[in-house]
Formats: C-alpha cells, structure tokens, sequence
C-alpha cells in the first residue's frame, strides 16, 4: 500500500489529470461588485464580471445570471443559452438536468426554452411543467 501511494499522488498531480477538471468559481469585482465566473487555476474568465449576481448548477453545467433584475443562462463555458430578459427561471427537477428544458417567466407569464435556447412553450402560461421531453404541461385559471 505504502509503496503505491507515491503513484497515486503522481497520477493526481499530473497536468493531463488536471486539465480535465475546471476549478470554477464566482469571482467579484473589487471596484464594481459585479460577478462573473472565472477558472481558479488558470485565470480564464468564462463570464465577465459585469452581473449582479450569478448561480452556479454544476450537475446542469449552466450558471443562471441577474443583470438589473432580469435573469438569463450560460453554460459553465461561457456559452449564452438565453439572454438576461426573464423575471425568473425554473432549472429545478425534470426540467433541468433531466430533460433539458427551462421554465421561463417573461412578465407574468410563463414559457418554456430547451438547452438550444430556442423557444419550445409560449409565454401564455400561469405555470408549465414538463413530464417528458415531448409532453409539456401549461397551466391557466380559464
């Protein structure tokens, strides 16, 4: 045992091994309190520090951000999904990680958008759910 723990800790600290992993983390701007995501290790920013408040969802891979109130989503990459234009956002159970679709409240409405992006479920809605990726659920007092 003794004799494979220098392996092991070679393994673990070879930089092929590390390039795999992503040391994330929401970083602050010290002049303007904004937020973004930057990697810990390296210094890359992946969103720029220019949002009110972030959200990290690592088992989603996707940050949700506040800009004046309004939210949007990235990928942990840096990618946009959506824009920061919606009240609020819905990444919890199902519609998350499961099947990659986002509850969306635009005004007093709700719709939904999939992991493209793109709009799958009007903002016509008091409430949306999604059972399977093919059945969405919009729910109105009418």
């Amino acid at each position: 045992m003794l004799k494979t723990l220098p392996l092991l800790l070679s393994l673990l600290l070879s930089t092929s091994l590390l390039a795999q992993w992503q040391w994330y983390a929401e970083e602050t701007d010290p002049y303007t309190g904004k937020k973004g995501l930057v990697d810990q290790l390296d210094g890359t920013v992946y969103i720029p520090l220019e949002y009110d408040a972030i959200a990290i969802w690592p088992e989603d891979s996707l940050v949700t951000v506040t800009q004046g109130g309004k939210k949007g989503i990235f990928t942990i990459q840096g990618q946009r999904i959506l824009p920061t234009e919606y009240e609020a956002i819905d990444l919890s159970g199902k519609m998350g990680g499961q099947l990659g679709l986002y509850g969306l409240q635009k005004g007093h409405r709700w719709g939904m958008a999939n992991r493209a992006g793109k709009q799958v479920l009007p903002f016509e809605y008091e409430g949306v759910m999604a059972l399977t990726p093919d059945l969405l659920i919009g729910r109105t007092n009418g």
